[in-house]
């Protein structure tokens, strides 16, 4: 490892180490800075190559250790590192990896031909059910004590608004509900994390001049394979079982939901292309996402379980006039 791969390597994961403690140590901030603490371990990796994202992931494991001594006093600092880096730090790298993956093939652009996109987000879907799974198991989830505490808090918040408080059949069935979703919602996050955070080093490492995989048309490539559709099916059904499966199969349909989302997504991108107003439906799009907390996603969902048996993309993608 060459001393620019290190220097960036050590710093990565000092940097992640610290996004990752801002919850820890506290602040306004350190609940947002959280979602971007893959961030370094990305930038690492696709800019200075997987030895460097790996080494930043250590040294942001032995970075939370150090921080969960120091500042989490009676908890498992090695375990609760670990646990941490298992589900933030190894999830990105591998990402990452993959990401910057070539292979010399001539007929390609640039003569390389790189890992494709479709196989990459088909990756972070699964891998962002696996980390959902893997924290809620870690955290001890437990949806009937989650239901009670959500009572007790909407109750207090209902009389501390002073006005009518609900029976408690009706805010029972509120807090059941919400504490059942939590697996659901979460795995949506997880992917938008994971997503998000590396299209950002994407990005930063094509402005820092380091050679990393072209820009591509991501709402073309951004496509899953036709089985994932019974995958998200099947596990949306089994997500109303209780217990260990239940959790399992509402993180997957958690995940897999988000990932046709934004597969939908990319069709309205494709859609608009060719329009004048695209900027103004997109701008729009995105604010409503924004201030309804995600319920646009609902029909961009469907449109992305629509898209390989309708073939969506291609229509779109076809010139204008095409048949």
């Amino acid at each position: 490892m060459n001393p620019s791969a290190l220097l960036v390597g050590l710093a990565g994961g000092i940097a992640s180490a610290l996004l990752i403690a801002a919850p820890v140590a506290g602040g306004s901030m350190g609940d947002l800075l959280v979602f971007v603490a893959p961030l370094p371990l990305a930038i690492a990796s696709l800019g200075w190559g997987t030895r460097a994202g790996i080494l930043s992931a250590f040294v942001s494991w032995v970075g939370l250790i150090i921080t969960f001594n120091s500042l989490v006093p009676g908890v498992d600092a090695m375990m609760q590192a670990t646990s941490t880096a298992l589900i933030i730090a190894v999830p990105m790298v591998l990402v990452a990896h993959y990401a910057g993956l070539a292979r010399q093939n001539e007929a390609a652009a640039g003569g390389l031909e790189w890992y494709p996109y479709s196989r990459l987000f088909q990756l972070m879907t699964f891998l962002s059910a696996v980390m959902v799974v893997l924290s809620l198991v870690v955290g001890g989830y437990d949806p009937a004590k989650l239901a009670v505490d959500l009572a007790a808090g909407l109750k207090e918040a209902f009389v501390n608004s002073g006005g009518q408080v609900p029976d408690d059949e009706t805010i029972n069935a509120i807090s059941n509900f919400f504490a059942s979703m939590v697996p659901l919602i979460s795995a949506n996050g997880r992917l938008m994390v994971l997503v998000g955070n590396l299209w950002i080093a994407l990005l930063v490492v094509r402005h820092s001049g380091r050679p990393v995989r072209p820009r591509d048309d991501l709402a073309a490539n951004w496509i899953l394979p036709s089985y994932m559709s019974l995958v998200f099916v099947v596990a949306l059904v089994l997500a109303a079982v209780d217990g260990p499966v239940g959790m399992v199969a509402a993180a997957f349909a958690g995940a897999a939901g988000m990932a046709f989302s934004m597969i939908g997504l990319g069709d309205l991108h494709l859609f608009v292309r060719r329009k004048a107003s695209r900027k103004p439906l997109l701008v729009v799009t995105y604010v409503l996402i924004f201030l309804t907390f995600g319920l646009p996603f609902l029909p961009l969902m469907l449109v992305g379980l629509g898209d390989a048996p309708l073939n969506f993309k291609r229509k779109l993608l076809a010139p204008a006039g095409a048949a």
